[in-house]
């Protein structure tokens, strides 16, 4: 009777705040801290969801904190997969947060009905992934993924709710992060789904979302937990020392490739895991359209990670993306250098004699050396690509130095021949500006949008 009573006096006191807008309809879903109605925004006339903190957390600064903190990340990213925040509403000190209402059931909700087929897994999954990607994009770590936090529309689509634990870097979105919310060695997130790190109080960073990502997939796709155990500290024992069952055995009939993505998801070193989630999205991008791709080469990427080089499948029939164009540079780079080189040992004889043998000697050295580097790093997306974000970021100043090196190099050739073959001389002191504008604006905006880090 008294809780009974205590739930009816909450309710009475969020209709009080919300009838001159929100009018309350249902309550949907109630948790530790919070509760969510069903309502009527009759200035607009739609159905939102209304979030509000239970009566003791009304006035407790960390939890208001963060539920602010929920609203401001949530609202900062614009996707399709990531239900959209309307407002925040404050109100004689109590907070309440309207968002966007989903028809549907959460993920736990369909789990309770057991494993799905594969092409839901890799639907939701996809899904996910991009929802999390711009996420990601944003400098926002969600650290609490998991079934109850993921809506499942009428129609397939999916909604991630509760970014109330997100990790927001200071220098995104000014500030949406508050510091104070975790502490360096504190543990936040659900167990369960928490990866390795996180539960060794490290902070967590996108890698540790894909974790959580493996972990939904593993039991979409077998209806079981990959680590549960029979209390949270044999659950966490598993979580940092067992390795789950492959998906495929038993009864259920499931591609290999799936096995093997989610099995790098769930890696225990976070080195070992796809380093962005963009990278999961594309091989789940690919598992989707594998009817175009051969099974040994949809093996081949999903043990890799990374998206398909273009050493591989030249020109395939895939989405093109950033990662796809800085291969595409490297190939241009590649043919681009050796060619100057040639024009440049062609006009030898018109340079003068004291000039002919440093500036041919610079120019083809130099151009060996931009061409083994350019080929080291497609040898690492072809076969480590793990690795290749942090290789191109290690060679990247020294590329950039031999390139400028070139040009330069052109440019002096350009003005030494000048005088007596001006057709010759303007042809290659156009090639040096252009080759200049390439460097410093074309090929740095393609390692940028390939290695966003």
């Amino acid at each position: 009777m008294e809780r009974s009573s205590a739930i009816q006096q909450r309710t009475s006191e969020v209709v009080q705040l919300v009838v001159s807008r929100y009018r309350l309809l249902e309550k949907i879903g109630e948790g530790g801290m919070g509760v969510v109605y069903r309502a009527e925004d009759t200035g607009l006339s739609r159905i939102v969801a209304l979030k509000a903190l239970l009566g003791d957390f009304v006035s407790d600064p960390p939890r208001r904190r963060r539920l602010v903190q929920e609203a401001r990340a949530a609202g900062a990213v614009s996707h399709s997969a990531i239900a959209t925040i309307y407002d925040l509403v404050e109100d004689r000190e109590k907070l309440y947060i309207v968002m966007e209402h989903v028809e549907g059931r959460s993920l736990r909700s369909l789990l309770s009905d057991g494993a799905v087929d594969f092409a839901t897994v890799v639907s939701i999954g996809t899904q996910l992934a991009e929802g999390v990607a711009a996420a990601h994009a944003k400098g926002i770590v969600h650290r609490d993924l998991k079934p109850e936090n993921i809506l499942v529309s009428d129609s397939g689509r999916i909604k991630i709710l509760d970014f109330g634990l997100a990790h927001c870097k200071p220098a995104s979105l000014g500030q949406i992060g508050d510091p104070t919310l975790t502490e360096p060695g504190l543990i936040v997130g659900t167990v369960a789904y928490m990866a390795p790190e996180q539960l060794e109080g490290c902070e967590a960073d996108s890698r540790s979302d894909i974790f959580s990502i493996g972990v939904i997939l593993y039991q979409l796709a077998t209806g079981m937990h990959p680590f549960l155990g029979a209390s949270t500290a044999s659950t966490i024992a598993n979580i940092m020392s067992v390795t789950p069952h492959p998906m495929a055995c038993g009864d259920r009939n499931l591609p290999e490739p799936l096995n093997q993505i989610v099995f790098r998801c769930l890696a225990k070193n976070c080195n070992h895991r796809y380093q962005t989630t963009r990278e999961l999205l594309a091989v789940l991008q690919l598992l989707e359209s594998s009817t175009n791709i051969r099974s040994s080469e949809l093996n081949q990427f999903a043990q890799s990670g990374s998206e398909i080089s273009l050493v591989h499948q030249w020109l395939g029939f895939v989405k093109p993306t950033p990662r796809r164009w800085w291969e595409i540079n490297q190939f241009f780079c590649l043919a681009a250098y050796p060619v100057v080189a040639y024009m440049v040992w062609r006009v030898r004889a018109w340079m003068p004699e004291n000039w002919e043998p440093a500036m041919v000697g610079i120019l083809v050295g130099l151009a060996a050396l931009t061409t083994t580097l350019r080929l080291y790093l497609l040898f690492i997306a072809a076969f480590v690509p793990a690795l290749l974000e942090s290789e191109a970021l290690r060679w990247r100043t020294v590329l950039r130095l031999v390139s400028c090196a070139i040009w330069i190099a052109l440019a002096v050739v350009a003005l030494l021949i000048f005088a007596q073959h001006r057709g010759v001389g303007a042809l290659m002191a156009g090639l040096a500006i252009g080759g200049f504008v390439s460097t410093y604006v074309a090929e740095d905006s393609i390692n940028r949008s390939a290695f966003p880090s």
